[in-house]
């Protein structure tokens, strides 16, 4: 059965500490530490993509048909080197960065999501992302705040 496109915007958050899929260690970092920070690093993408998948569940096997807009905004936790003590009380210091500058990269955080987000058949077809917005910063919680919308059917401007 065909479902109809999608008539409004699917949103949600993911709440926790975005992460990338982890690469495989090399051989050489195997052999050094067989328990090596891979394992670690797995252990918490594992749990990242339960919580996406947690997060989407509404919208499992929606199987959505038409172009879509995909927005997702990675919220970041700041490091205790951005605040200061004044007074008694923790400020943010005026020299802290307002974007979240170092790794993981907003494209291997999107990969991940995305590739989790096919495995939820919120769509069909992962080609039907026709525009894919990101913003990586930080905030308080942290996550990612996920919209998908449709694209009006016709030529692009």
């Amino acid at each position: 059965m065909k479902r109809n496109p999608l008539d409004s915007e699917i949103s949600f958050f993911i709440p926790g500490l975005p992460c990338k899929k982890p690469w495989p260690p090399s051989l050489d970092e195997e052999a050094i530490n067989p328990n090596c920070a891979h394992t670690e690093k797995l252990a918490l993408s594992e749990e990242w993509a339960a919580q996406i998948c947690r997060a989407a569940r509404e919208w499992e096997n929606a199987r959505v048909d038409g172009p879509l807009e995909l927005t997702l905004c990675f919220w970041m936790p700041r490091p205790a080197s951005h605040f200061s003590m004044k007074d008694g009380f923790c400020t943010l210091r005026e020299d802290a960065p307002k974007w979240h500058l170092v790794g993981p990269s907003s494209y291997a955080l999107t990969q991940f999501v995305i590739s989790v987000l096919n495995r939820v058949h919120i769509w069909h077809d992962v080609c039907q992302l026709c525009a894919v917005y990101v913003v990586k910063g930080f905030s308080n919680p942290t996550g990612c705040q996920v919209s998908i919308a449709p694209i009006e059917k016709g030529v692009p401007d």
